[in-house]
């Protein structure tokens, strides 16, 4: 069964991800800034992408990963 990706599918996923990484269920908008808002580390954003990486089973190169703030 293919899996349809809409953008409130990946938002809603992508949302889970961050609050399971984080232990809280801070509210997420476009505007949160990963790093500044949730006090999220070089480390923990690596750890993001690669639980982003497993989730939508598709590589995310480490400059991309490197470059995400929100």
């Amino acid at each position: 069964m293919t899996q349809r990706f809409t953008v409130e599918n990946i938002s809603s996923r992508v949302e889970k991800i961050i609050h399971s990484q984080i232990g809280s269920d801070t509210p997420l908008s476009l505007d949160t800034n990963l790093q500044n808002d949730l006090d999220m580390d070089s480390i923990e954003l690596v750890e993001l992408g690669v639980n982003l990486e497993n989730e939508f089973n598709t590589p995310i190169p480490d400059a991309d990963v490197r470059r995400c703030a929100t």
